[in-house]
């Protein structure tokens, strides 16, 4: 809302019981007030007209379980029957959606996706097997929803609602491992973020965007460390301000740029966010809210070393660092063909390009940084090591129409 921010979380009753809690805080006027508290585990919360709805998975003793309720003019109220867990609420044009692992709502077979309708539920689609379903949007003119759901041929994870059926959105996701769990259209394309790992053989690492007939790779992805393409990390929350995609969840680096659990994307560029939302394994990003001038986070126990109880602010005219820009990118932007011997390598790296020539170089180390740059305007040339110690770096070669960036190992 534009003067309240909402907080929820889960938490135990106490040592000696085992009874989750779900609480719902507002921040306002520079406190907390206590809104309502639900016994069972919230996964989402959206304001839809005058309703606080709250999805998950609520019981108490001695009461049937129920996943969905409403809380208006300081009461909880009812607001539908699900047989299994929400974990998806969404205002799509005016109408509430709610996605999860049910498979009946309001008496009717569903595939994990409902719409609220005239005071009822309403299923959406259907998909084979059994459906868990993480998000939903609309994305020109199509619904879209993500979750790990039924694969086909080994790709899963993203769907596209055609003529009623929901079917794969072009390759989706591959690996075990990988799957999509938030969604929003960024700059006339579908941003998707989610535990994806790209050495499963996915176009990106933790993000990926389509365009409404591709998937590609945006910025090199966001990793736990530089260049590695391995190490699952995880995109939470995704939310844009003042023309910039933030992204936040459990990573460190986006491309080679440092950025600690929470980076912001303009369209080519990643630029890093101050912070440090990643300090010990408990610690990541797990939801954000823009109000006002300032951005607020769901977050771990710590922040920048502070034990910061699970909430942080801070304005957004202080949020941005640096910007990347070596124009990392993880395959050919321009199809060129590059090849680099021997790599890993111990005193030089021989550099070939098949068309046309390289204008020039630079070499990054993990964080980004410039520890070396020439001009050289050739189709083939040698990069001497020059003293760099052991390690990772990023070779960016400066070509006629762009750039092109190689991870290279010294010895």
């Amino acid at each position: 809302m534009p003067d309240r921010c909402y907080y929820y979380g889960v938490r135990s009753s106490g040592p000696d019981c085992g009874l989750l809690h779900s609480e719902v805080y507002a921040w306002q006027n520079g406190g907390w007030d206590s809104i309502t508290s639900v016994p069972g585990t919230m996964r989402s919360l959206v304001i839809f007209h005058d309703t606080l709805v709250m999805g998950g998975g609520f019981n108490a003793m001695g009461e049937p379980d129920d996943m969905i309720r409403g809380y208006v003019d300081d009461q909880l109220i009812s607001f539908g029957a699900f047989n299994n867990g929400i974990t998806g609420l969404r205002v799509i044009d005016d109408t509430l959606w709610a996605v999860g692992s049910f498979t009946q709502v309001d008496g009717q077979a569903a595939s994990g996706v409902a719409k609220r309708v005239g005071g009822q539920w309403m299923p959406v689609g259907t998909m084979p097997g059994v459906a868990l379903v993480l998000d939903i949007i609309k994305f020109q003119g199509d619904l879209i929803i993500t979750g790990p759901c039924y694969s086909v041929d080994g790709h899963r994870g993203i769907y596209r609602l055609e003529n009623g059926v929901w079917n794969l959105l072009g390759d989706a996701l591959t690996g075990f491992a990988s799957q999509a769990a938030s969604m929003i259209e960024y700059d006339g394309d579908l941003y998707i973020g989610g535990q994806i790992s790209q050495s499963e053989g996915n176009v990106g690492h933790g993000i990926i965007r389509w365009n409404g007939s591709d998937y590609s790779d945006v910025g090199g992805g966001l990793l736990w460390n530089a260049g590695d393409l391995s190490t699952l990390t995880g995109v939470t929350s995704l939310d844009i301000r003042d023309g910039l995609l933030y992204c936040g969840g459990g990573f460190n680096y986006a491309g080679a740029l440092e950025s600690r659990g929470i980076a912001a994307w303009d369209g080519s560029r990643w630029c890093s966010v101050r912070g440090n939302f990643m300090a010990t394994a408990s610690d990541y990003v797990r939801g954000m809210a823009f109000m006002g001038d300032s951005l607020y986070v769901g977050c771990g126990p710590n922040v920048d070393g502070m034990v910061a109880g699970f909430a942080a602010r801070a304005a957004v005219s202080d949020l941005l660092g640096n910007c990347d820009d070596t124009g990392f990118f993880g395959s050919d932007g321009n199809n060129a063909t590059v090849t680099l011997a021997p790599n890993p390598a111990t005193h030089a790296i021989t550099v070939s390009i098949a068309v046309g020539v390289v204008r020039g170089y630079r070499v990054l180390d993990i964080n980004g940084r410039e520890v070396a740059t020439s001009k050289v305007n050739a189709q083939r040339f040698t990069v001497e090591r020059n003293g760099l110690a052991p390690g990772t770096y990023f070779l960016e070669l400066t070509l006629n129409d762009g750039r092109l960036v190689r991870k290279v190992m010294l010895d």
